[in-house]
């Protein structure tokens, strides 16, 4: 894939996660909450506080992951190496020697330090500066899916009638339903975001259990497919190396600075 058609891919993935979650938050506001019976209603509130922590979380740490450098813009010699150490190599597109764990970025063109991956809903690379910000985005995300399809189940029960085998398919097509008149307008549009919740909150949950296993074993999604087990450390070393510092605090406020043990160029080995 080259870097113009990643872009556009990046522009389309990031506005269905920036956007789309707008809509489920209105969706949740004005179509869920008033249909609940009088004697919830009083510990609306609630729902108003945690809908509003989990979005500030959420998007708090997206801001933070895209507006954070995770590129790598110097040269081997800058740091007073006359040799490339073990693990660096030469990046032939950005015309210099890079450090080991770090990898060059087709859609981002640029080379990241203990790059992990490129995340289409972020529309940019996870690297060694960001990877906390992507983690407990991830973790936010799991978190919201799953409450929200505890809270609506009785709303959605009460819209599609319960649970049988015709219901399940409609879910996985709610389209075809409204073509063939089975569905009206309004159970369409039910139909359509609790299938769309479901479906994120299962695609983020494996993100989360991907991400649990590489920071357990310290390792990058290119090292865990190559079996690379090189950087692992004891596991509160392989957690720091990502959160930092403050460690869990990160997960209370995505702004909190927590410094991180290392620069992303040199690491320590395990072998």
């Amino acid at each position: 894939m080259n870097s113009m058609t990643g872009k556009h891919c990046d522009n389309i993935a990031f506005n269905i996660f920036l956007f789309g979650g707008i809509v489920l938050l209105w969706y949740e506001a004005c179509f869920v909450l008033p249909s609940y019976a009088p004697g919830i209603v009083r510990f609306v509130w609630v729902h108003y506080v945690v809908a509003t922590w989990l979005a500030f979380s959420i998007y708090g740490n997206m801001y933070k992951l895209k507006t954070t450098d995770v590129a790598y813009k110097g040269r081997s010699d800058d740091y007073g190496m006359t040799n490339k150490p073990r693990g660096w190599k030469y990046c032939r597109v950005c015309v210099m020697d890079t450090p080991a764990r770090s990898h060059h970025c087709k859609v981002c063109n640029v080379c990241i330090l203990k790059r992990d991956h490129h995340c289409w809903f972020a529309a940019g690379c996870i690297g060694y500066h960001n990877h906390r910000y992507y983690v407990v985005m991830v973790t936010y995300m799991v978190i919201a899916g799953i409450y929200c399809n505890w809270f609506n189940s009785d709303f959605v029960t009460s819209v599609t009638g319960g649970f049988s085998v015709v219901n399940v398919l409609l879910f996985l097509g709610p389209h075809v339903g409204w073509v063939f008149g089975v569905l009206d307008y309004y159970e369409f549009f039910v139909y359509t975001l609790s299938s769309a919740g479901i479906i994120m909150t299962v695609l983020f949950t494996w993100l989360f259990v991907i991400q649990l296993i590489q920071i357990r074993s310290g390792q990058t999604k290119y090292e865990r497919k190559m079996e690379i087990y090189n950087y692992g450390m004891k596991r509160q070393w392989n957690f720091d190396e990502v959160f930092g510092e403050r460690s869990f605090l990160v997960f209370l406020w995505p702004f909190l600075k927590s410094t991180l043990p290392g620069d992303g160029i040199v690491f320590s080995s395990a072998v």
